[in-house]
């Protein structure tokens, strides 16, 4: 599975390197704000409590394998990954 959410808002999920669902998504709150931002911690895995620091609901098995991009995956470069990783999991 791949998300990809980029600065204008449009929000795409992959599934075995194929798009399942594209929408746009409302970023106006986040003002400029990146994934760095000190007041909002990136989680994988759980999310976070209204405090924005406790995790919540933690991810009960295992994530075999994660990347993170600061830039936006082209379909084409989604599919590629896909293809390089999956007869690890085959």
């Amino acid at each position: 599975i791949t998300g990809v959410w980029d600065r204008s808002g449009n929000v795409s999920i992959y599934v075995d390197g194929t798009a399942d669902t594209v929408s746009n998504a409302d970023i106006s709150a986040l003002d400029g704000e990146n994934i760095s931002h000190s007041s909002i911690r990136f989680r994988i895995g759980s999310y976070a409590a209204n405090n924005k620091v406790s995790p919540l609901l933690l991810w009960p098995g295992n994530i075999a394998t994660t990347m993170l991009y600061f830039r936006t995956l082209s379909s084409t470069e989604i599919l590629q990954n896909y293809n390089a990783l999956k007869n690890r999991f085959i």
